[in-house]
């Protein structure tokens, strides 16, 4: 599915939300997240190949695995923050869609901590004069 039939099934799911919001408020919200979920998983489908491209060139510069891992995890908790999010504020709920973004920082923070931990250790051993190793 190209860029420009994802651009018009949002369109066409946009506009039939605001017809519905006048009568049927729910049914426009559930067509909004079934839509928002939808090009969701058609884009995580189209960059798969990115992802696999970036693998791909982890391991031939030999990095440790632990990168490539954050790094997903990471790619995966910010989008899921922001679908999580937008669709809080469409519902109306803008104070839990803050609370969904103070969570999602907070959980990147927390897979961070892996290689905070290793900047620290490659920090030390410079400072104490031994050799650093990945």
């Amino acid at each position: 599915m190209s860029l420009f039939e994802i651009c018009v099934i949002v369109l066409l799911a946009a506009f039939l939300a605001v017809l519905l919001r006048k009568h049927q408020p729910e049914q426009a919200l559930s067509m909004g997240m079934l839509v928002g979920a939808l090009v969701v998983g058609v884009v995580l489908w189209q960059v798969k190949d990115i992802f696999n491209l970036l693998d791909t060139w982890l391991k031939a510069a030999q990095l440790p695995q632990i990168y490539l891992q954050v790094l997903f995890k990471g790619v995966g908790v910010c989008l899921l923050t922001q679908l999580t999010a937008d669709t809080c504020r469409d519902a109306g709920e803008h104070a839990l869609a803050a609370k969904t973004e103070f969570a999602g920082k907070c959980f990147l923070l927390l897979l961070a901590l892996p290689l905070f931990e290793q900047l620290l250790s490659m920090i030390t051993a410079l400072i104490r004069g031994e050799g650093v190793s990945s």
